[in-house]
C-alpha cells in the first residue's frame, strides 16, 4: 500500500518566503514543525492507502480526465489555523476561490468515483499548509502574526501541471516521491521513476 494524494506544487515568491520565515522567526519556540519551502503544494485530492496494482488504473483515468484541462491561475491570499485559534493545528496560507480549481477537482473526483475509487467527503476547503503544530506556547504572538496577514495577497501564479504523489511519513516528516506529473496543457510529463524520493516535487 502507497499513501498518495493529488496536489498542486506551488513555488514561493520572496513575499511569501518572508512571510514565512517571520512565522517561524517568531514562533521559534514553539513546538512547530515547518513545511519546507520547496515541498509547498496545495492538496487537491488525498487518496489515502492506496494498492499499488492501482496506482497505473488511477493515473491513467486521471490523465483522462484532464485531457481538456485548462491551464489555472492560482492567487494566493491570506493565512489562517485548523481548527481554530483556539486549538490551532495547522497553519495555513489562504487560496483564492477559483471556479477553474473547483472544477478541476470535481472532474477528477467524478472520474475517480467511476472505477470505484471513492474520495474524501468532506467540503473541498484548498489551502497551503506550511506548519503542523503540536505545542504552542506563544498564542498571542500567533495571533499577532495572523491578524497581520490576514488579508496579504502572497502571490498570482499559474499553475500548468498536477502531480501524483506518494507520502511516506517519517519521525522527520513526510518524503514525498512523484509518481506522475500532468500537464494541464493536455500532454503527460515524463513518468517519474516510482519510489525514488523526488527533492522539491522534482
Amino acid at each position: 500500500m502507497k499513501r498518495t494524494f493529488l496536489a498542486i506544487q506551488i513555488q514561493a515568491n520572496s513575499y511569501l518566503s518572508d512571510c514565512y520565515s517571520q512565522f517561524k522567526k517568531e514562533l521559534s519556540n514553539d513546538l512547530i514543525k515547518w513545511v519546507p519551502v520547496e515541498h509547498f503544494h496545495i492538496t487537491l485530492i488525498f487518496l489515502g492507502s492506496t494498492r499499488e496494482e492501482m496506482i497505473p488504473h488511477i493515473t491513467e483515468t486521471i490523465r483522462q480526465s484532464m485531457i481538456k484541462a485548462a491551464v489555472l491561475e492560482i492567487e494566493i491570499q491570506g493565512c489562517g489555523v485548523f481548527p481554530d485559534v483556539q486549538n490551532p493545528h495547522v497553519l495555513w496560507f489562504g487560496i483564492k476561490k477559483s471556479p477553474g480549481l473547483e472544477e478541476l477537482k470535481q472532474q477528477i473526483d467524478k472520474s475517480l468515483e467511476e472505477i470505484n475509487f471513492h474520495t474524501e467527503e468532506r467540503p473541498f476547503r484548498p489551502h497551503l499548509t506550511f506548519g503542523r503544530i503540536k505545542q504552542i506556547r506563544k498564542s498571542d504572538t500567533l495571533t499577532k502574526l495572523l491578524r497581520r496577514y490576514q488579508n496579504k495577497m502572497f502571490l498570482c501564479r499559474k499553475a500548468e501541471s498536477l502531480i501524483f504523489l506518494e507520502s511516506q511519513l517519517t519521525s522527520s516528516g513526510p518524503v514525498y516521491s512523484v509518481l506522475e506529473r500532468f500537464m494541464l496543457s493536455g500532454s503527460s510529463a515524463s513518468e517519474a521513476s516510482p519510489g525514488k524520493e523526488q527533492e522539491g516535487y522534482r
